[in-house]
């Protein structure tokens, strides 16, 4: 979750991309982190796989905050965008000005990940995983 976060962060920050490009691309690179640290760490078994996968946590926590220049350290990131309005059929737009609209916004994306997750494991491949 945090290397999506900051990567969103950090390409709309300092690349100057527009929120979409960017909201996919912190997807991809989320999903690649996750299989450059994952592959390594599925060939280990019991404790040594947890150790492996606290392990990861921890080292991209210190890279975090250590490297205020890039990430701002302990202090975060300012000034990310907010989605842009999405124009609906009929000439009606969702807007993200609000608190409770971005609230809905991330409800929204909760919900599809939730869904896609069930499906995966509920699928034949889900089923070789947990195998």
């Amino acid at each position: 979750m945090g290397i999506g976060a900051y990567a969103f962060s950090l390409i709309t920050l300092k690349l100057h991309i527009g929120f979409w490009p960017a909201f996919f691309s912190a997807i991809a690179l989320t999903g690649l982190g996750g299989f450059l640290g994952g592959v390594p760490a599925l060939k280990l078994r019991g404790p040594y796989f947890i150790l492996v996968t606290l392990g990861f946590a921890v080292i991209v926590g210190v890279i975090v905050l250590g490297w205020i220049d890039f990430t701002g350290g302990a202090n975060g990131l300012y000034g990310i965008p907010r989605p842009p309005p999405i124009s609906l059929p009929g000439g009606a737009r969702l807007r993200f000005d609000s608190l409770l609209s971005m609230y809905y916004f991330i409800l929204f994306f909760v919900i599809l990940t939730g869904v896609f997750c069930h499906r995966l494991v509920h699928s034949l491949i889900g089923k070789r995983f947990i195998a």
